[in-house]
């Protein structure tokens, strides 16, 4: 009876619009009450390089003579999308960025009187600004699951990321998780057709890598895509080339039109952003290990264990590390509040997710093997994918912010969805 339901693609799709609109509401009707974290300031700060963009790209080219310029500080060591998209929406509201970055090593009050703290116009503006696309990430969530096993898996999978403590807390506020998770969701879904539109993925891919450096595994798992994806028979080798080439080309052009700090000298600007992104890791850690040496990531093994910890079981952190807690507690406990902000969090709940999750990853690496003249060819792209991210992140990651684990998310809630899907309805495709 259930499989019979699923499989009407009216129902799916009534259901689909129910859930959209249902996630959407209660994504957006609380998004004020997210607790504010200090880099949105810095975000919103940076913004102002949205009208430099467009008025003066040239002004943002590196130079090497102003290593104490502030901004050219973040140009080299974030990637530029987020703060671009909060500027275009405060100059479609009207509203100028701050004129001050958040000062770290100054008290709140300090930052108050500098003017470093976005009132809430601002702070709510570019909170809607990077995520105003969520429902979109939720629908290629979606389309994401229906090419692994069916609608069902879909719905599951959606219906797990718009709850997800975690997705709800990080991508809502006016800092790189939400375009991030945007442009990973994307880019699962273009995979799943990608060489029929390379361009497509490429253009997903530019999303996520230039939301966040922590996506660019991502790529690996595109040429996976073209490798693997469809037969021989369909799509020659050559016909494989000619796609990986526009997929690359379109990455490359992509993040160098973005970027106008790389216009001149790109290689001697791709040297300098490596060396102060190591520099402030270096910093951070060395701060972190201070003050708690004990979460410092410095082993492969503590790695693991952190990102283990962050996906499954600890409790969504309103901050990073505890400076500004006592200004921030009320707004934080208000949040809390809400309902569904701490739902599957904690050890019971953690479990639960943990082995549906391995559940999932185990019930389709058996289907590879057993039926391997009838497997899902994207079953393989997915496995690899989520391989390569778990092992970059575990090679990379040194600070245990647990924010650094949303772009896993996607690929936890879809294994789980998966797994429900086939226990409930065993090789039915649905024809979506």
């Amino acid at each position: 009876m259930g499989a019979k339901l699923f499989n009407n693609k009216k129902l799916v799709n009534t259901l689909l619009f129910v859930v959209i609109v249902l996630l959407g509401l209660n994504y957006y009707s609380t998004i004020s009450y997210v607790p504010f974290h200090p880099d949105e300031s810095t975000y919103i700060y940076m913004s102002s390089d949205f009208h430099q963009l467009l008025t003066d790209p040239l002004s943002m080219i590196y130079r090497p003579e102003q290593q104490s310029d502030l901004k050219q500080h973040y140009r080299l060591i974030d990637p530029p999308l987020t703060r671009y998209v909060i500027g275009a929406g405060l100059s479609i509201a009207g509203i100028k960025s701050l004129s001050a970055d958040w000062d770290w090593k100054s008290t709140w009050d300090e930052n108050l009187e500098l003017g470093t703290l976005p009132d809430k116009q601002m702070l709510l503006v570019s909170r809607i600004s990077v995520s105003c696309l969520f429902l979109l990430a939720l629908f290629a969530i979606f389309k994401t699951g229906v090419h692994l096993h069916n609608g069902l898996t879909g719905l599951i999978a959606m219906l797990l990321v718009g709850t997800s403590a975690l997705i709800l807390l990080h991508t809502r506020r006016a800092m790189e998780e939400s375009l991030l998770l945007l442009g990973v969701s994307l880019a699962l879904w273009c995979f799943t057709s990608i060489n029929k539109r390379p361009w497509l993925a490429g253009l997903a891919l530019v999303l996520a890598v230039n939301a966040k450096l922590s996506a660019a595994p991502l790529y690996f798992m595109g040429i996976a895509a073209i490798l693997i994806m469809d037969t021989i028979q369909s799509i020659n080798w050559s016909r494989r080339l000619i796609n990986l080439l526009i997929y690359t080309s379109i990455l490359i052009i992509g993040t160098f039109i973005l970027n106008p700090i790389a216009w001149n000298r790109p290689a001697t600007v791709f040297q300098a952003a490596i060396q102060e992104r190591n520099a402030l890791v270096s910093e951070q850690l060395t701060s972190l290990q201070n003050v708690d040496p004990q979460h410092a990531l410095s082993r492969p093994g503590a790695r693991i264990a952190g990102l283990i910890t962050h996906l499954y079981f600890s409790q969504p952190a309103a901050l990073d590390i505890g400076n500004y807690l006592e200004e921030l507690k009320p707004s934080i406990e208000a949040y809390f509040a809400l309902p569904v902000t701490s739902l599957l969090r904690g050890y019971i709940g953690g479990l639960v997710v943990f082995f549906l999750s391995l559940f999932g990853i185990i019930l389709m690496l058996t289907k590879l093997l057993l039926h391997r003249n009838n497997p899902s060819r994207f079953w393989i792209v997915f496995l690899l994918g989520f391989t390569v991210f778990i092992t970059a992140m575990t090679a990379t990651i040194s600070l245990p912010f647990q924010r650094y684990v949303i772009p896993l998310l996607p690929f936890i809630y879809l294994f789980i969805a998966f797994g429900i899907s086939q226990v409930l309805m065993p090789n039915k495709k649905a024809p979506i």
